[in-house]
């Protein structure tokens, strides 16, 4: 497909997830594919929004319209994920774009992922490397993936209005630069 170094082909599972206390979480992408075989794939809460954006454009440009805004398919439970994944590495560059190999079965999108370990400086501009992970998904499931992005990505602290910083707590007064002129 595209020479990476694990390919899963089709995916049954393409989700968004979150662990620990808001200011503190984790995110992971998990993977599964329909052999049993699962990625529990770490990267930034930056590079989860970025991956939701990437989604609806895509799906928006090869569509000539906006997404669809019908009821996403439920996803399984996070609890029913492998606890051991066949492979888990934390996320350095993704990229996403459509496989036109199997046109006949409908489109299909394929996901490529980098593993931070392997990314240099020069790397990260323009990868030299074959991907560390690839795998594709049908258009409903980036759709959901979609979606579970923004819930997962808007179950954090809320942001101030003002300056955009997340408010630590309710309970903690805010230090927002817009009010006082700097941070505390």
């Amino acid at each position: 497909m595209f020479n990476a170094q694990h390919t899963f082909g089709p995916v049954t599972r393409l989700q968004a997830q979150a662990q620990g206390r808001p200011g503190e979480r984790t995110f992971r992408l998990l993977i599964e594919a329909s052999d049993g075989r699962s990625a529990a794939l770490v990267l930034e809460k930056e590079q989860l929004q970025a991956l939701g954006l990437a989604v609806e454009q895509i799906l928006a440009e090869l569509q000539g319209r906006l997404v669809s805004a019908g009821d996403p398919p439920n996803q399984p439970a996070e609890e029913s994920f492998p606890q051991r994944p066949t492979l888990d590495f934390r996320i350095g560059r993704l990229a996403l774009g459509q496989d036109e190999s199997e046109l006949e079965t409908g489109p299909r999108y394929v996901l490529l992922v980098y593993d931070a370990a392997g990314l240099t400086e020069e790397t990260v501009a323009e990868p030299t490397q074959p991907p560390t992970f690839s795998c594709r998904a049908t258009r409903e499931q980036l759709r959901t993936l979609s979606r579970n992005v923004a819930d997962v990505v808007a179950a954090g602290r809320p942001r101030c209005p003002l300056c955009g910083e997340p408010v630590q707590s309710l309970e903690q007064p805010h230090g927002c630069v817009r009010t006082n002129g700097y941070h505390h």
